[in-house]
């Protein structure tokens, strides 16, 4: 059985710890496990307070660039890793990476990241997706089991100068969220058969209220041109009096009066 480091560091509200015997053991923070964030995401969080996140269109460091990206930041390798502390003459701001070995060399790519947490004066990291956060004291006590470590080569970059602002495991995981897929793209328009004409837009056609309107005021016009002009005009007969009876009978038989007594 492990006895745990530093319960007041780790008050029993937050934090459990987990025994895992002559592995060692380590501070799990309860309620850390609902969210997929992986350890890069926590690690770069944790240093430059950048927001942790997941999803397929995260643009998150991976694991595989978080190397580089503390080496383009200042980070380099100290002259010891008893150099990483919150002691006196110590720099706290640190990351250990943990690469796999195989025949006795060192892998491309690490498979871990965890960073030290200056408040605590431990190493935190967060395992894969659904795992919660984790406190240790030794670093070389992952992975939890001994055959695990013995494939394992760590790798310690640190930061000399100011540390920056501390960014607590609370504010790191309440502020984490899924980034969610940007929406699709509209349908292309379908490409013309070639060989086939675009179809013209159909002629316009009025509304049928429109016809209407038109109609009626067509007709008016006519009654209208015809009471004013009808009696003068009836295919160029003279017509000079108002009753028709009095008309000749050229006259009428050209406007189309009813046959009757004739003036002639």
């Amino acid at each position: 059985m492990t006895q745990p480091y530093d319960s007041a560091r780790h008050p029993s509200s937050d934090w459990e710890w987990i025994d895992l015997g002559q592995n060692g053991g380590y501070w799990q923070r309860k309620h850390t496990a609902d969210k997929s964030y992986n350890c890069t995401e926590y690690a770069m969080a944790k240093l430059f307070g950048d927001r942790a996140g997941w999803g397929d269109d995260t643009q998150t460091t991976e694991t595989d660039e978080i190397e580089q990206e503390l080496r383009d930041r200042g980070f380099s390798e100290p002259g010891s890793p008893a150099d990483c502390g919150c002691g006196q003459n110590q720099t706290s701001t640190c990351a250990v990476l943990y690469f796999p070995t195989e025949n006795g060399q060192r892998g491309a790519e690490p498979f871990h990241v965890e960073v030290f947490d200056r408040q605590s004066c431990d190493w935190g990291g967060k395992g894969g997706p659904g795992s919660p956060i984790r406190h240790r004291q030794d670093p070389a006590t992952y992975p939890s089991e001994a055959a695990e470590r013995a494939r394992t080569e760590m790798v310690f970059l640190c930061k000399e100068g100011q540390p920056g602002p501390y960014h607590a495991d609370a504010d790191i995981h309440s502020q984490a969220r899924r980034v969610p897929p940007p929406p699709p793209a509209p349908a292309p328009a379908p490409a013309p058969v070639p060989g086939s004409s675009v179809p013209s837009p159909p002629p316009y056609a009025p509304e049928p209220l429109l016809w209407l309107w038109r109609v009626m005021f067509g007709l008016i016009g006519i009654v209208i041109g015809w009471l004013i002009w009808g009696r003068d005009c009836c295919f160029g007969e003279d017509v000079t009096t108002d009753n028709p009876l009095a008309w000749p009978r050229s006259a009428r038989q050209a406007c189309g009066r009813p046959e009757g007594a004739f003036a002639d």
